[in-house]
């Protein structure tokens, strides 16, 4: 856990977004982890729909 919150830190520093306070950083790590696996997950639904459509 303490891995993926430094690279949290350094993807804000690198982007220009200021870094949450430091008791906050485990709930905005899991806020990105939650909104990254929604994405997947998302994707792979449309794929799951529109694949078999285009095929037929």
């Amino acid at each position: 856990m303490k891995t993926l919150i430094v690279a949290m830190r350094l993807f804000h520093y690198m982007v220009g977004i200021t870094a949450p306070p430091k008791e906050r950083e485990v709930l905005v790590l899991l806020i990105w982890i939650g909104t990254a696996a929604a994405i997947v997950i998302l994707g792979l639904g449309c794929a799951w729909f529109i694949v078999p459509r285009v095929l037929r």
